[in-house]
């Protein structure tokens, strides 16, 4: 499949299932991990969350992977953390397991303590769901001096709540790469890849629908006008539509 537009961003292939999962790794160069959540997991038909995460780490290739705790209080993060980190310790993927946690629990009460205490204790940490910049900074504390680590801003939710994410996206990079990397985090539509590249961004996530829309960046315009035309005309004549 043809590629007009060079993808330099490593993008993070955002499912639960398997089969999705290797296929992008096989198929696109450009793809260079996972990420998945309650939420993504639940919405793939997964039953048993232990039992994929021991799956995606003996089955994937060794790229990183980030998967999310089910706790909202710290101590229990903490213990989710860390038997996370033992469990793909086992599996010879230490280096490439990542542990999602939420920048605050479900009553908006900081886990920044609980991050840092994790991180400097060396397990990696993909601080999530990041959106104000009063959390940018509480995450890029949290991380400083500490293991490998993330933090996913979820930039399509800034957009949600009316927020021109374009205007604040490049204070954010600059603020998180005072001590770790940065990825675009729930995208809205594939031109989000492009966008975070120039913003400096090093890693975007991508629903599997998005991804195959990836070779149409910088194709002829006209030809894709041509296509569209022959497209609609298609399916009214296979629909019999008259007027």
């Amino acid at each position: 499949m043809r590629q007009f537009i060079d993808i330099t961003i490593d993008v993070f292939c955002d499912s639960a299932d398997l089969a999705v999962m290797r296929q992008v790794a096989e198929q696109y160069p450009y793809i260079r991990g996972w990420t998945c959540n309650p939420s993504i997991c639940r919405k793939c038909g997964v039953s048993d969350y232990v039992q994929f995460i021991k799956d995606a780490l003996s089955q994937l290739p060794p790229l990183p992977l980030s998967v999310e705790v089910v706790a909202d209080e710290p101590d229990e993060i903490d213990r989710q953390a860390r038997w996370l980190t033992n469990m793909a310790h086992t599996l010879d993927r230490s280096t490439t397991l990542y542990v999602k946690v939420p920048i605050v629990n479900s009553r908006g009460e900081t886990l920044a303590p609980a991050i840092s205490r994790l991180s400097h204790d060396g397990v990696q940490i993909n601080a999530t769901a990041v959106m104000a910049f009063e959390s940018v900074c509480e995450a890029t504390d949290a991380l400083w001096g500490g293991a490998p680590s993330w933090v996913s801003v979820f930039i399509g939710r800034l957009a949600d709540a009316g927020v021109e994410p374009l205007d604040c996206m490049r204070r954010y990079v600059d603020q998180i790469h005072k001590a770790t990397r940065v990825i675009w985090a729930s995208p809205r539509e594939p031109l989000n890849v492009l966008q975070s590249q120039r913003l400096g961004f090093d890693a975007i996530t991508l629903f599997y629908d998005f991804i195959k829309k990836l070779h149409i960046f910088g194709r002829d315009l006209r030809e894709y006008e041509i296509e569209t035309s022959r497209q609609f005309l298609d399916d009214a004549v296979s629909s019999g539509f008259t007027l």
